[in-house]
């Protein structure tokens, strides 16, 4: 009788330890899902806010608001104007630099929504007092409050 009870412990042993591993392997899988739709959720709100600025920039009429901005945003307007501002002086900002510059063309070059630090650079091409004039337009995003707004924004 002895001799039959040591194989059927050692058969539920290696049963056993064998449930245990899938049941630590079926969670990761649960986890992969929901971090991308954790992904797809931060793109498309990225992807909406660079849509408006986008829009915003081609028309030259700033129609972004507070809530698309962090608490604190570094801003860099060229060698004139940078430093870390509001979002209501983010918008003040933006308004004023597009009030004298009528745009010729802009659009996001290269987008990265789906990064831990999702970013956007295009180039805006303008007129300003009659001549045409080139820049880079640069916005990063992070995570404040769980939505995704603008941190980071330079025109250079």
């Amino acid at each position: 009788m002895l001799k039959w009870l040591l194989p059927i412990l050692f058969f539920v042993a290696i049963t056993d330890a064998q449930v245990k591993r899938s049941l630590i392997t079926a969670p990761t899988k649960k986890n992969l899902e929901i971090q991308s739709t954790k992904s797809d959720l931060q793109s498309k709100k990225v992807l909406e806010i660079i849509k408006k600025i986008e829009q915003g920039i081609q028309q030259g009429v700033i129609v972004t608001t507070a809530n698309d901005f962090g608490s604190m945003i570094s801003v860099s307007f060229g060698l004139n104007e940078r430093g870390y501002v509001s979002s209501n002086q983010a918008i003040s900002m933006l308004t004023n630099y597009f009030s004298n510059r009528r745009s010729i063309s802009f659009q996001f070059s290269h987008i990265q929504d789906k990064s831990s630090a999702p970013f956007a650079t295009g180039r805006f091409v303008y007129l300003y007092k009659g001549i045409q004039e080139s820049v880079q337009v640069y916005i990063a995003f992070t995570n404040q409050d769980s939505k995704w707004v603008i941190n980071q924004l330079n025109i250079y």
